[in-house]
C-alpha cells in the first residue's frame, strides 16, 4: 500500500521535534575552570592590532563567539580551544587574502584577548516535561499528533498549489488569447 502524497512518515516528525529541540536549547554557563572546546559559546573582550598599531574595528568588548562555528578569522577560534574563564591570550593570524576590508586582507594581525564567560548549548530532553513547556500539550504525543498534522496541511496546500501552476500552464500553453 502507498502513502499518500500528503502523508508524513514518522521519520519527518522526528527531524522536526529535533530542529524543535535545538530551537529551544538554552545557554548555561560552565562551571569555573572548565576548557574551551567546539561547540562552547564563548564571550572575550579584544584588541587587535598590525604592525603593532591598534587597526579600526580591531577592539571590541563583550563579543560572543561559537567555537569552531566559522564565525571568525581562519584560525582565531581554534587558538581560544582550551581557554578559560579569565584567561588572557595572544591569537595571531593572517587576513585572508580576499577579505572584505582591503586595508587588512592578506596582512598579520596579532589579538590580545580576554575570555570573559563560557557557556555550552543544553538541548532539552524529548519528552513530556518538554512538551508541557511548548504549551497546551499534556504530553509528547499530542505534540506529535499535532506536529504531523500541521505537516500533511502544509504537504497539501503545496500538492493543490503545485496541481493549479500545472493546470494554469497547460490552459496558457493550448489555449491562445489576446493581452489587452
Amino acid at each position: 500500500a502507498q502513502r499518500p502524497p500528503s502523508s508524513v512518515a514518522d521519520e519527518e516528525v522526528d527531524q522536526e521535534l529535533e530542529k524543535l529541540r535545538e530551537r529551544h536549547a538554552q545557554l548555561v554557563e560552565e562551571p569555573e575552570g572548565v576548557a574551551a572546546a567546539n561547540g562552547h559559546y564563548l564571550n572575550m573582550d579584544f584588541e587587535g592590532r598590525i604592525d603593532g598599531v591598534a587597526f579600526e574595528g580591531g577592539t571590541a568588548k563583550d563579543v560572543t563567539v561559537e567555537i569552531g562555528g566559522g564565525q571568525l578569522i581562519p584560525g582565531f577560534d581554534e587558538q581560544l580551544l582550551g581557554a578559560t574563564v579569565g584567561e588572557e591570550r595572544t591569537v595571531r593570524v593572517r587576513f585572508p587574502d580576499d577579505y572584505g576590508q582591503p586595508g587588512l586582507a592578506g596582512k598579520d594581525a596579532e589579538f590580545a584577548v580576554r575570555v570573559t564567560l563560557l557557556r555550552r548549548r543544553d538541548i532539552p530532553v524529548l519528552d513530556d516535561e518538554f512538551a508541557r513547556d511548548l504549551g497546551d500539550f499534556e504530553n509528547l504525543e499530542q505534540v506529535r499528533a499535532k506536529m504531523r498534522e500541521s505537516m500533511e496541511a502544509a504537504r497539501e496546500r503545496n500538492a493543490k498549489a503545485t496541481l493549479r501552476r500545472t493546470v494554469l500552464d497547460a490552459l496558457i500553453e493550448r489555449v491562445p488569447f489576446e493581452v489587452p
